[in-house]
């Protein structure tokens, strides 16, 4: 159910995905101002289903401002990836996706609440077959300079010899890489991806217990959306490909005109 005040309506501009990992759901959700003004500061407070099982994504979440996509249905102000434990859920269930957030227009802040049906799906064909990797992404934001900065954490356990070695994201405006950590190379469209990888031994990929920064990108940009972000690893005493994470991260918005 979108929301409106002054000419501003959230919306989900697309039917969620569901994947179904067995013992947890994920769902990606992507969001519109499909209104007549700028919704400024957009915030995610809460993304729950039917209002009791709650996401682990750590909120808030800071989207920023969201101006109108004028019916252009690609056009997305935010993507988000939340993840609910399987326990209370059922395959076959239907339940209600709820998103809850505020955002700010001249005359004061506006509550919002977005309201998506979803039917649990089955458990996907690979879940049984895909680790996943326990790490964790986060970001510095200099409006200002226009740079953001990411860093990664490997928070797998000290028994496993996994490196992580890829670190890929996804972006919907024009940017320049302008830091790798040492070891790294980035690979880039300048425009909807960027993908740094371990350009020598896997030994120049974060260790496990380790916090590696030097993930930078400059754009033009003033606010940011989110966006998504995988990463992938290698085991260290097998020389193979191992475990792998999906996320959300802030990324520089797009411009709207």
């Amino acid at each position: 159910m979108p929301q409106s005040t002054d000419d501003i309506v959230i919306v989900s501009s697309r039917a969620p995905q569901l994947i179904n990992r067995g013992d947890t759901l994920v769902v990606l959700l992507a969001l519109s101002n499909n209104g007549k003004q700028t919704a400024n500061n957009l915030t995610i407070s809460s993304i729950s289903i039917d209002s009791r099982v709650s996401s682990a994504l750590a909120m808030p979440w800071r989207i920023g401002n969201a101006p109108p996509s004028l019916g252009r249905s690609k056009l997305l102000d935010a993507e988000l990836s939340a993840t609910f434990p399987m326990s209370t859920l059922r395959i076959g269930g239907k339940h209600l996706a709820i998103l809850e957030g505020t955002y700010d227009t001249v005359v004061g802040i506006h509550r919002f609440s977005v309201e998506v049906p979803i039917t649990i799906p089955p458990v996907h064909p690979t879940a049984n077959d895909t680790q996943y990797l326990s790490a964790k992404v986060e970001v510095e934001i200099d409006t200002a300079a226009g740079l953001w900065s990411y860093s990664i954490a490997n928070e797998e356990r000290a028994s496993d010899p996994i490196y992580i070695t890829t670190f890929q994201l996804k972006v919907a405006t024009p940017v320049i890489v302008t830091d790798s950590p040492k070891g790294w190379t980035a690979l880039t469209d300048n425009n909807t991806y960027v993908m740094w990888h371990v350009s020598g031994a896997p030994e120049s990929g974060v260790p496990v217990g380790a916090l590696l920064h030097g993930f930078k990108v400059m754009s033009t940009s003033k606010s940011s959306e989110g966006m998504v972000y995988s990463l992938s690893s290698i085991n260290q005493r097998t020389g193979k490909p191992d475990r792998i994470a999906l996320g959300t991260i802030l990324t520089p918005a797009r411009s709207r005109q």
